[in-house]
């Protein structure tokens, strides 16, 4: 006989008896999450708040999750999602400067260096040996 179970992440009903034939091979997670999608946000949002995940790489795991449903998840899941929303970093290459954010002063008076450099390599006195 399966008993109705409350989802631990969406608070849905669902039915899971694990001693039960029909359930028998469904795995034992079943016990506390009503699907595989649920399970998943559980543990990523767990990992993120035991610092076991930065928050890019939870919010990249839950980017293929559905979360259609947040707004009828548990507190704890809707705070630690908001966090690892709110702490998503840019990736290093979007920290890279471009041309139009280093100085001009500065890149003109690289060059001038570079060239007075090469200027004076190419005139010094060759050493005779």
């Amino acid at each position: 006989m399966s008993k109705e179970k409350i989802c631990a992440v969406c608070y849905k009903p669902y039915e899971y008896c694990p001693v039960c034939g029909k359930d028998k091979d469904k795995p034992t997670w079943m016990f506390t999450f009503c699907s595989e999608n649920c399970h998943d946000i559980y543990l990523i949002t767990s990992s993120y708040a035991n610092h076991k995940l930065t928050a890019n790489k939870a919010k990249n795991k839950l980017d293929k999750l559905d979360l259609s449903g947040l707004n009828d998840f548990g507190g704890s899941y809707q705070n630690v999602i908001a966090d690892i929303n709110a702490n998503v970093t840019l990736d290093k290459i979007g920290d890279i400067p471009t041309k139009d954010s280093i100085p001009t002063d500065t890149t003109n008076n690289l060059v001038k260096e570079n060239i007075n450099k090469y200027e004076k390599i190419k005139y010094s006195p060759k050493k005779k040996g």
